[in-house]
C-alpha cells in the first residue's frame, strides 16, 4: 500500500498486521498439520481413455474420368498436351493444365476439375 501525504514527496510502504510475516521462535516445536478424518472409502478415479488417432493422410482429389479425358483431348488439340489421352492425371497433364490456365488468366492449380472443363467448353477450348 502506498500512502501519499500532501506536502510530502515519496511514498511510505505500510504492511498491515494480518499480512506481516510471522517469525517462529527457535524453541517452538513443529506442529503436524490437522487433517480431516477419513470416514469414507477411497474413491477410484476413472481411467482416462485416449482414443488412438490415425495419421492424417492427404488423399489426392478424385477426378471424374470423363472430365480428364475431355480436358486432355482439348489440351492436345490446342497444343498444350502431347501425352496419351488416357484419363490419367500425371505430371504432363498437370503441366498442360497449368499452362492453359496461366494463358487464360485463371488460377493455375493444374487440377482437371469439372469446373475447368466447363470453363474450357464455354471459352472455346
Amino acid at each position: 500500500m502506498c500512502l501519499a501525504v500532501v506536502g510530502l514527496s515519496g511514498c511510505t510502504t505500510v504492511v498491515p498486521e494480518e499480512l506481516a510475516p510471522v517469525v517462529a521462535s527457535p524453541v517452538e516445536e513443529a506442529v503436524e498439520p490437522i487433517l480431516p478424518e477419513e470416514t469414507a472409502e477411497p474413491v477410484a478415479l476413472p481411467e482416462e481413455t485416449v482414443e488412438p488417432t490415425e495419421p492424417v493422410v492427404k488423399k489426392p482429389p478424385a477426378y471424374n474420368g470423363d472430365d480428364v479425358l475431355w480436358i486432355q483431348q482439348r489440351l492436345q488439340e490446342q497444343g498444350y498436351y502431347t501425352g496419351d489421352i488416357d484419363g490419367a492425371v500425371g505430371a504432363a497433364t498437370r503441366a498442360a493444365i497449368k499452362a492453359y490456365q496461366a494463358d487464360q488468366s485463371i488460377p493455375a492449380d493444374g487440377n482437371p476439375t469439372s469446373r475447368l472443363r466447363e470453363f474450357m467448353w464455354r471459352n472455346g477450348g
